[in-house]
């Protein structure tokens, strides 16, 4: 069988095309697969697509939704997930260590007399690069994409609310199924015991993909204290798994022998 595209130049890295090639879902143009994942987008001047198809001819073709439209929230085909990204920690953790470098610089050594030297330049470098640092802390945003359509679940990287990267993450033909986990964490000091509640799909290898943030269920602030999961995030697991095909299971880690007592 032959696939349409084969003989043509990837517009991204300028070689021929000598397998099943994707092509984009506005202009059409066939590029390698990899190459698309890496570009994050059509490489075609002008067009700049984020979504790409198997085959050409008639297909969705839609834009990307972004994480605060109403498509987002009403689309039947496609979820949008908060998660904290590796990449959104990294940033959040600057300003801190840069913080800690500059207070490592204020203090410094002591010297063979027995002095804390004071090195003034190190440390208004670091306290600037920390304020730099900020930037970057108020616009990074990542969010994953469960596209139906696709069948493909996206990483978004953006930048004050634009999109930069977008890369496939896995297909939903690897993923097994869906988990809502919660952790116990039992009263200690001046903490109420608490259950974390996140959302995950689980590959085939057993990665686990986060599609929520942390809720956290505090003793204190409910008037009854259970092992349920939140219902706003059973329903997101329930919307997910209609979009997956996949179904969705429960699982607590460090359940307490005993079913935490009335809270009040």
């Amino acid at each position: 069988m032959t696939h349409e595209g084969i003989g043509t130049k990837c517009p991204v890295c300028g070689d021929g095309i000598a397998e099943a090639p994707v092509f984009c879902t506005d202009c059409e143009a066939a590029h390698h697969r990899d190459c698309f994942a890496y570009n994050g987008k059509c490489a075609i001047y002008a067009c700049s697509s984020l979504r790409y198809k198997q085959v050409r001819g008639p297909g969705p073709g839609v834009v990307w939704i972004e994480k605060s439209s109403k498509e987002a929230q009403s689309d039947s085909q496609a979820y949008v997930a908060d998660f904290t990204s590796s990449r959104e920690r990294w940033v959040r953790a600057a300003p801190l260590v840069l913080v800690f470098l500059a207070g490592l610089a204020y203090s410094g050594p002591e010297d063979y007399h027995g002095q804390t030297p004071y090195w003034p330049f190190a440390v208004e470098l670091f306290i600037g690069l920390a304020v730099l640092s900020l930037i970057p802390l108020a616009g990074v945003s990542d969010y994953r994409i469960v596209d139906g359509k696709t069948q493909m679940i996206w990483v978004h990287e953006t930048f004050f609310g634009r999109i930069h990267r977008a890369s496939p993450e896995t297909r939903f033909a690897n993923c097994r199924h869906l988990k809502v986990q919660g952790r116990y964490r039992p009263a200690s000091g001046d903490d109420s015991e608490r259950y974390t509640w996140e959302l995950f799909v689980v590959t085939q290898r057993g990665k686990l993909l986060s599609l929520s943030d942390p809720v956290h269920v505090t003793s204190g602030l409910l008037s009854r204290f259970t092992d349920e999961p939140p219902p706003a995030l059973v329903e997101t697991a329930r919307r997910v798994g209609a979009i997956m095909d996949l179904e969705v299971t429960t699982d607590i880690r460090g359940r307490p022998t005993r079913r935490p007592s009335q809270a009040g």
